[in-house]
């Protein structure tokens, strides 16, 4: 049996996981849902209501799609920079529970005076390592088991 996980592409998106056909009733999580990357995983994922029965939208706005969210998604508004307690008191009122989540939160920081976009990564780095206090999670407060979490996708349960 091999180790190796199938990838395909879609669009602009590479890398992204095949899944057998037979694998369906899933749920995700996509954190910074209203993102460039976020709202694009959304559209992807909602390709394949089957298979994606429920998508739990993770960001501080909603995911700017044009026809409205897909039925199997719901947005829920979080601002990862509260802290974990206060958020895993959110998502465990509002029963969220996942197979797979897809990580694409990130706050881009106000430039120094005069200065780039990327002119004040001091404090980019500070405020987006904040948004990744999720690593420290605790999980044991909702009905979400431990993952390790990445910045593209990871299965929550075996």
């Amino acid at each position: 049996m091999s180790n190796q996980q199938l990838v395909e592409s879609k669009g602009i998106f590479h890398g992204l996981p095949v899944y057998p056909s037979s694998l369906k009733g899933l749920t995700a999580i996509i954190t910074g849902a209203n993102g460039i990357s976020g709202n694009y995983m959304l559209r992807v994922l909602a390709q394949d209501p089957e298979r994606w029965t429920k998508i739990y939208c993770l960001s501080r706005r909603p995911p700017a799609i044009p026809d409205g969210l897909p039925k199997n998604a719901e947005h829920i508004p979080l601002d990862f920079l509260q802290n974990s307690e206060d958020i895993a008191k959110v998502l465990k009122e509002k029963g969220v529970k996942a197979d797979y989540v897809f990580f694409y939160s990130y706050v881009q920081v106000k430039p120094k005076e005069g200065g780039g976009l990327w002119s004040d990564a001091e404090e980019m780095c500070k405020v987006n390592s904040t948004c990744w206090q999720i690593y420290n999670f605790p999980f044991h407060e909702t009905e979400l088991p431990q993952p390790p979490f990445s910045r593209t996708s990871v299965k929550l349960s075996p």
